[in-house]
């Protein structure tokens, strides 16, 4: 196998093609390669060790305790490599009726974001959270959608906010206390991802997000260059 994990693959694909990347005493990466194959109906998976699945192409669903989920190709930019990695879209419900109303979604979002602002337009309704800020929540009809807060330059004197999207929640048809659950873990992921962004300066000493930053280790105001 080449170092492209995009080359060698096979015409004909009958079953799942597996091929060992790397292995240690309690580590294996695989390459996986599917072409519509699916587990059988009713099948349950079960195993002893943990997994972690990353899509570099193409698509995957799975149904976890009757939550579809659909995982998109890895995304990498300049602002959140790991936003590709969490991306998700929830799809439906194992048909529970305790669902949210709208107002208890708005409360919900509230209350989770320890501050935020709030605003709504062309049928969206925006949460933009934390202080600083780190995570965008929209809601729009039955779509929820959670962002990483990023901003970005759009010449010399236009900074723009520029979400990266983590994960899309069809919020509608799942049960409240599992909505609730994701939602508050997602927010969580998107905060940390946001703060793993900022560097400190190392000449005035203040932590800056990274549109602030003129290079790894100094800020635009301690760097001398002209914006």
């Amino acid at each position: 196998m080449t170092s492209n994990l995009f080359t060698d693959l096979p015409s004909n694909l009958p079953d799942k093609l597996f091929t060992t990347l790397l292995e240690a005493t309690k580590l294996r990466i695989e390459r996986i390669v599917s072409e519509g194959h699916s587990s059988s109906q009713g099948f349950w998976y079960d195993q002893d060790q943990n997994e972690w699945v990353v899509v570099l192409k193409g698509g995957a669903r799975m149904s976890i305790e009757g939550i579809v989920k659909v995982l998109r190709p890895l995304v990498c930019n300049e602002t959140g490599a790991l936003a590709g990695v969490l991306a998700t879209t929830y799809e439906s419900s194992g048909g529970s009726s305790d669902l949210m109303s709208d107002e208890a979604l708005q409360h919900t979002i509230r209350e989770i974001l320890s501050s935020y602002s709030e605003s709504e337009g062309d049928g969206i309704h925006t949460f933009v959270g934390n202080e600083p800020d780190e995570v965008i929540v929209q809601i729009k009809g039955s779509k929820l959608a959670i962002s990483v807060f990023s901003r970005r330059w759009d010449g010399p004197s236009s900074l723009v906010v520029h979400p990266i999207p983590i994960a899309t929640l069809n919020w509608r048809r799942i049960p409240f206390d599992l909505l609730k659950t994701e939602l508050t873990s997602l927010i969580e992921t998107a905060r940390k991802i946001r703060r793993s962004k900022f560097r400190k300066c190392l000449k005035c000493g203040d932590t800056k997000p990274p549109e602030w930053m003129h290079d790894e280790q100094t800020c635009q105001s301690c760097s001398g260059a002209i914006y």
